[in-house]
């Protein structure tokens, strides 16, 4: 169980700064990776369960229970907000391959968004809505994609073709 201790969001601590500081959110064991939501009312992340695999889970800030969402036999995870909050971009991993996937914040089916070999790893969504940045590895070379959410056409951003370059953690610009 990896539901977050509840926390009053008006227990102050002191730190060590001598500054008092706010606890919004106490994750408790397992947390690996974790995003706000735009509106800054909930934390999506992942964990580790005991049978090793990992799944998105989503709670509010301020304590309460987390709710699992993905419930995959290797890897949901690093999940991804859209910009109205009601959806998640995530890393599926299905075997020596990773996927981009989405589905709803309020659970549901994963939609799985890219098929190629290799890895594609979602970072966040365009302005809009409608396209996921994602970094791809494909025979052996980094590059930067984004891919619709509706219609899954997939665009190239870059075209690197030096082997040892590292392109990671795509974002767009606030106009898109």
């Amino acid at each position: 169980d990896f539901s977050p201790a509840p926390v009053s969001a008006s227990a102050l601590e002191p730190s060590p700064r001598g500054v008092d500081e706010t606890i919004l959110f106490d994750p408790g064991e397992g947390m690996e990776y974790a995003r706000l939501s735009p509106d800054g009312r909930t934390i999506a992340y992942h964990a580790r369960g005991a049978d090793g695999a990992i799944n998105v889970y989503v709670t509010g800030l301020g304590g309460g229970t987390a709710t699992q969402l993905t419930f995959e036999k290797e890897l949901a995870g690093y999940p991804a907000f859209s910009p109205d909050g009601k959806l998640l971009a995530v890393e599926l991993k299905h075997g020596d391959h990773v996927q981009v996937g989405i589905l709803p914040i309020s659970g549901g089916k994963i939609t799985t968004l890219t098929e190629a070999a290799g890895q594609s790893w979602p970072h966040t969504f365009s302005p809009d809505g409608e396209r996921i940045a994602f970094a791809s590895f494909r025979d052996g070379l980094w590059n930067v994609e984004w891919v619709k959410h509706r219609t899954r056409e997939r665009r190239f951003v870059t075209s690197n073709e030096r082997r040892g370059v590292y392109l990671r953690y795509p974002a767009f610009s606030p106009d898109g």
